[in-house]
């Protein structure tokens, strides 16, 4: 779902993996987004993204912009493997 999972602009890009249902009650794809266009620091947005659930509903994001990347989750995920091992 568009806005959701997943979410493109001018700005960058998000992409969110994780408990689905919670990720489209939030919008957070598209939330993220937005803090990014508020901000301009992917990391610090994408940081912001994650502490919007509890502990234990388990969410990831990765994003891109043209100024760098984040990744953040508050589980080990695909994602965080395989940049950790980068």
């Amino acid at each position: 779902m568009i806005g959701c999972g997943f979410f493109a602009g001018g700005a960058g890009a998000i992409a969110a993996t994780g408990i689905g249902e919670e990720i489209i009650k939030r919008m957070l794809a598209k939330t993220v987004y937005d803090m990014i266009l508020n901000s301009g620091d992917i990391r610090t947005a994408c940081k912001k993204g994650i502490s919007m659930f509890p502990d234990e509903v388990a969410v990831g994001l990765i994003g891109i912009t043209r100024a760098g990347y984040a990744v953040a989750s508050n589980r080990e995920m695909a994602h965080y493997a395989l940049i950790k091992h980068i």
